[in-house]
């Protein structure tokens, strides 16, 4: 058995032919399941934290340096980034211009990924929990 293979960390279904996944937290590669070719659409030093995809198709990725990148899904060219002061930890899609990201501290934050504008944030209060049966 080799064990040189490297970890899929994260992994979305883009379609019915294609996944994205990320190896090592940096690259983002698309996989066409039909004719078993892959293409990277992002390689570079930012550590990738989150995933997620658009009602367009568009695949949103979050990275450690508080960057968003807003991706096209067919020419794997990146259309919008955005950026906060703070990791991201997790994207969800709203709608086809609209997602909301969490981030490490403590905020959610809702974009706008056509003007790039932050259209809300709520700062989330943690409450610790003591003996819980």
């Amino acid at each position: 058995i080799n064990n040189n293979y490297n970890s899929i960390t994260k992994l979305l279904i883009l379609d019915n032919d294609r996944i994205i996944y990320n190896i090592n937290d940096y690259n983002l590669t698309v996989y066409n399941i039909s004719s078993i070719n892959s293409d990277n659409i992002s390689n570079n030093n930012n550590i990738v934290s989150a995933l997620c995809i658009n009602d367009n198709g568009n695949i949103i990725s979050g990275y450690k340096d508080g960057s968003i990148r807003v991706w096209d899904s067919i020419s794997g060219s990146c259309i919008n980034t955005m950026s906060c002061d703070s990791e991201i930890t997790a994207l969800a899609n709203i709608n086809n211009n609209q997602i909301v990201s969490a981030s490490k501290d403590s905020i959610c934050r809702i974009w706008n990924i056509d003007t790039r504008e932050i259209i809300k944030y709520v700062k989330i209060k943690y409450v610790k929990l003591d003996n819980i049966n």
